[in-house]
């Protein structure tokens, strides 16, 4: 969850994103490494470090499913085998 200001605000807008690099969220504790590194997403990603959960979603969606089938197959494949 992130919002644009402090999250009981009456104008703050609170929504589920996920940050770029996956990185991120492990570097919290460091404060200034988490800021680094949240400057430097920023600046090759056109000012923007989180994604919409929904964008994030959609990006892993085919390549989550392709995995999957392919993880039947070899389980399929391998069945009795051992």
């Amino acid at each position: 969850m992130y919002s644009d200001k402090i999250p009981s605000a009456p104008d703050a807008t609170v929504s589920v994103r996920v940050p770029i690099d996956p990185v991120i969220p492990s570097l919290r504790r460091d404060s200034k490494r988490y800021l680094e590194r949240i400057r430097e997403v920023r600046r090759k990603n056109k000012g923007e470090w989180l994604v919409p959960v929904g964008a994030f979603a959609n990006e892993i969606a085919d390549a989550t499913a392709a995995l999957t089938l392919r993880l039947v197959e070899v389980s399929l494949a391998f069945e009795g085998k051992a």
